[in-house]
């Protein structure tokens, strides 16, 4: 298996410029409203969509990721010297193409995003593939692109090639080419995405005899995913009882029907549904952490949550935080990506590299902001032996919470009566 080691975008939404995302063990993605940090996490299930089997465009925008944005909507407004969609991608051993990279755009004629160009690159840094699309005088009505491919020893020759999504053809001509369309490919269900907004069970679940691989981004086959891997079932019925006390149960309902139950007690009959939104929303958070740590076994390599900590008390917050990084501390870890608020959970993802649980090369952090004519940037951070952010964390990210507890304690000194 091959690991995305990072994604880059440029002229993608606000991020105008080459934007890195370094993808570890357990990568954090902070910032201010409106900044990009969550057009900037999506772009990993927008990257899943685009190399799935019936990806409609190299950078398909169909699915939930989308939101019904078109290629224009997503591009960069202000682009004028490049005017194409960037995407790169490097990977770590024993890939033989470490580096890809991607130029997308519109075309009018055809009506639809085309692949402009496209380069890979081998571990030394030198550009061993390059090709340019070349279009044609009939190119509106022919089934295939014609590109223009420069290899590693400067021979050039011109192919017809299609693409399925970002994925090329095969083209057996072109070895280079063909390791590129095996690299992506490795890409195809690697990726789950998980949205701020998840959906609770249902209160009666059909049995539909099908084994999902993967959620939507809305988690509502976290059910039937459950339902089909007992080991799973075991992972998320443990972190219920030892996290927070709780007794999760899968409860067949004849003739073909079942519920899922998180009771306070053995003797107690309370529905997940009825167990309170927090519960509900953190139910296929830790599907898709279970289904991550398996990934060798076919699960998502790659895991990107919006708002994990969504309608969960700060207590909840760190045992969730601290499960994450038992995972991201494990032997070949899945890339847990996290767009969050909480400062919980940053606390205690320091906590678990100060006290050793989690190796600080394994956690990574970005500030995500705006500049003054509203492009976007991505700061990276790492951490210390002692869990301390170092590089470009504002050090008043959390100032707030110190702040209103001084107004507050100046505000309850000055309503105290005289001598009390």
């Amino acid at each position: 298996m091959l690991t995305l080691d990072s994604l880059s975008v440029a002229n993608y939404r606000a991020f105008a410029d080459p934007t890195p995302l370094e993808l570890r063990p357990i990568t954090l993605l902070y910032g201010r409203n409106s900044a990009g940090k969550s057009a900037l996490l999506r772009a990993l299930p927008l990257i899943g969509d685009s190399v799935a089997e019936g990806a409609s465009s190299p950078l398909d925008l169909s699915g939930d990721a989308g939101r019904g944005s078109s290629f224009l909507d997503v591009t960069w407004k202000g682009a004028k010297e490049d005017p194409y969609l960037r995407l790169g991608f490097t990977w770590g051993p024993p890939s033989p193409l470490p580096r890809v990279e991607y130029g997308l755009d519109f075309s009018r004629e055809r009506r639809i995003t085309l692949v402009k160009e496209f380069s890979a690159f081998d571990r030394a840094g030198a550009r061993v593939l390059h090709a340019v699309h070349a279009p044609e005088p009939d190119e509106a009505r022919a089934s295939e692109l014609r590109y223009d491919v420069v290899d590693a020893e400067g021979q050039e020759q011109r192919v017809r090639l299609d693409f399925v999504g970002l994925v090329p053809a095969p083209c057996p001509e072109i070895p280079r080419l063909q390791e590129l369309r095996q690299q992506m490919l490795e890409l195809r269900g690697a990726i789950q995405w998980l949205n701020a907004l998840r959906r609770p069970p249902a209160r009666l679940i059909p049995e539909q005899g099908s084994k999902p691989k993967r959620m939507s981004g809305s988690g509502e086959e976290a059910a039937s995913i459950l339902r089909s891997n007992p080991d799973i079932d075991a992972e998320v019925t443990r972190f219920y009882k030892t996290r927070f006390g709780r007794f999760f149960k899968i409860e067949e309902v004849p003739p073909q029907h079942y519920r899922i139950l998180l009771r306070p007690s053995q003797d107690m009959d309370v529905d997940l549904i009825d167990a309170g939104e927090g519960m509900m929303q953190l139910f296929p958070v830790l599907v898709a952490a279970a289904m991550a740590r398996r990934h060798e076994g076919g699960g998502p390599s790659i895991l990107a949550i919006e708002e994990p900590e969504s309608q969960l008390h700060p207590d909840a917050q760190r045992e969730l935080a601290q499960h994450l990084c038992e995972i991201a501390a494990g032997p070949r870890p899945p890339r847990i990506v996290l767009e969050t608020h909480s400062y919980p959970l940053l606390l205690s993802v320091q906590l678990e590299i100060a006290s050793g649980r989690l190796p600080r090369e394994r956690a990574l952090a970005y500030w995500v902001h705006q500049l003054e004519d509203h492009r976007s940037r991505a700061e990276r951070v790492t951490f210390d032996a002692e869990g301390r952010p170092e590089g470009n964390w504002p050090p008043d990210v959390f100032a707030d919470h110190r702040e209103l507890a001084r107004e507050l304690m100046k505000t309850q000194l000055r309503g105290k009566p005289r001598g009390s």
